[in-house]
């Protein structure tokens, strides 16, 4: 596909009447944010969240919606002309509280309190959303959008749900661009790659109490 001008895209109808949906859907784009975070989506326990996805994939047109083998949800917007290059939208599912924690949210003036509400409801409620201002504006793009919801970003998730998609997924080997909404930052994009190291680290010593040994 050919480049457009940011000129070009901004005069475009449905452009301008994208712009408008998301002005006046901010109540709904809310909702939608809470009821996402009040799923509790621990890490290796995200299924539930992931079927309430995997509902709204369905119920908002997307074609192909299915989950893989890890528990990732993935649906395709449909595009106009090309089937490449393949693009990926994605959130992650999964937070970092444990089972047990009160995810309820509330509010203070205008905004949000609550266990994961940034990382990563927000990504998951932008997913949603997009998707929905696309269906709104009757954008298509040239090619299709793939939407996923991936699994175990968190800690010992050791990013499983990513690694699948890139290493043993259909579409292993054909993703040309993959675009993460993540945390709760707008200040920056990061536009090239971001590093995850992990690492096993293994100690040996003669034992002793935490206490009585400590700096031996």
């Amino acid at each position: 596909p050919g480049r457009v001008r940011v000129s070009e895209l901004i005069a475009d109808r449905r452009v301008r009447r994208a712009f408008e949906v998301i002005d006046q859907g901010s109540d709904r784009f809310t909702a939608e944010h809470i009821r996402i975070c009040e799923i509790p989506a621990p890490p290796f326990l995200e299924a539930v969240r992931g079927d309430y996805l995997e509902s709204r994939f369905r119920e908002l047109g997307l074609y192909n919606v299915h989950r893989d083998e890890v528990g990732n949800v993935i649906g395709s917007y449909p595009g106009t002309d090309h089937e490449r290059p393949v693009i990926v939208v994605s959130a992650h599912l999964d937070t970092v509280f444990p089972p047990g924690t009160v995810v309820r949210v509330r509010r203070v003036g205008s905004r949000l309190f609550a266990p994961g509400i940034g990382d990563d409801s927000a990504g998951l409620a932008t997913l949603i959303g997009l998707i929905e201002v696309l269906t709104m504006a009757g954008i298509r793009p040239v090619v299709p959008l793939t939407f996923v919801a991936t699994v175990g970003e968190e800690g010992e998730g050791d990013l499983r749900g990513v690694r699948h998609l890139f290493k043993s997924s259909r579409l292993s080997g054909q993703i040309d661009s993959f675009v993460s909404f993540d945390g709760t930052g707008l200040e920056w994009v990061t536009h090239q790659a971001l590093g995850s190291r992990r690492y096993r680290i293994t100690m040996t010593s003669h034992g002793g109490h935490s206490w009585g040994e400590l700096g031996d």
